[in-house]
């Protein structure tokens, strides 16, 4: 857990260098292709979209529908980033642009959903504290629905 950097260094080093991304942007060779296996199911390009959202970015849905969800920015290794995730209350957009040594990120929580925004103990947003702290030591905020928050996150 929060080793971003190792999955930014195999985008950088394997993905992006894959010569249908360099060539076209897109994904269609494999590492290691063998007949009859499962090596050529397409469902791998997705991969990193994924790990996008919910783990460098960290956006996850911690009940049904979006209700409510979980913000644990990791962008270590990353510039700037902006991407919007939409949910059944409406878009969750997230920009991050690095600042001090680490990143400024704004978030825009849809109405109707609750977040909640773990960040390292040396961070200090002007956000509403929740107790306890998380089990990972990880210091837990309020993000309330409808609202545009702005903090840094320490790399």
């Amino acid at each position: 857990l929060g080793r971003t950097d190792v999955i930014v260094k195999d985008w950088r080093e394997r993905w992006a260098t894959m010569s249908s991304v360099v060539l076209n942007n897109s994904l269609q060779e494999w590492w290691t292709a063998k007949p009859d296996s499962s090596s050529l199911w397409s469902h791998c390009p997705v991969s990193p979209v994924f790990v996008l959202y919910m783990d460098i970015a960290g956006i996850r849905p911690t009940s049904p529908g979006f209700d409510t969800c979980v913000v644990r920015p990791q962008l270590s290794g990353f510039g700037e980033l902006e991407l919007t995730s939409h949910t059944p209350h409406g878009p969750i957009h997230f920009a991050a642009t690095p600042e001090n040594g680490g990143h400024r990120v704004t978030v825009t929580m849809p109405e109707d959903c609750e977040g909640e925004l773990l960040l390292p103990s040396s961070a200090h947003p002007n956000l509403e504290a929740l107790a306890p702290d998380h089990p990972l030591g990880l210091k837990r905020f309020r993000l309330p629905p409808g609202s545009s928050n702005s903090f840094l996150v320490p790399n």
